[in-house]
């Protein structure tokens, strides 16, 4: 029952979770639950509300609730992200963006004196440019 509401596959050494097979309870049951909150908003709050403001044909009242419901949602979301970002005392840690701002600022190196062709970088592959 622990792996529908737990990750799993947390590396001691690492401090970090891996991704793999039990994890995929856990996803299916957020998929669940997201959905089912989907379909009560959609069908107890936001088609209630477009037949009272009069809307009349069953499309436009479909079409009102699925961008409703994604109001809601990207602005909870967006809501939430903010509030735990700088709430947390991780906010902007130098630490914990190090690696990746040093990937981004890295990925391109300019172009090489001596040949004048620029070395560009994407992670495990990398090519010339002329």
């Amino acid at each position: 029952m622990r792996k529908f509401y737990a990750l799993s596959h947390y590396d001691a050494s690492l401090q970090k979770y891996s991704p793999g097979w039990n994890d995929l309870p856990f996803v299916l049951l957020w998929l669940n639950i997201f959905t089912g909150m989907r379909t009560a908003v959609m069908d107890y709050v936001l088609k209630p509300l477009a037949i009272r403001g009069g809307v009349q044909r069953t499309k436009t009242t479909l079409r009102l609730c699925e961008q409703g419901w994604l109001v809601i949602y990207y602005s909870l979301s967006f809501g939430i992200g903010m509030v735990s970002t700088l709430s947390g005392n991780w906010c902007m840690h130098r630490l914990l963006f190090e690696d990746e701002i040093d990937e981004m600022l890295h990925s391109f190196s300019g172009p090489d004196p001596n040949t004048g062709s620029t070395f560009v970088s994407y992670g495990p592959t990398s090519r010339i440019v002329q």
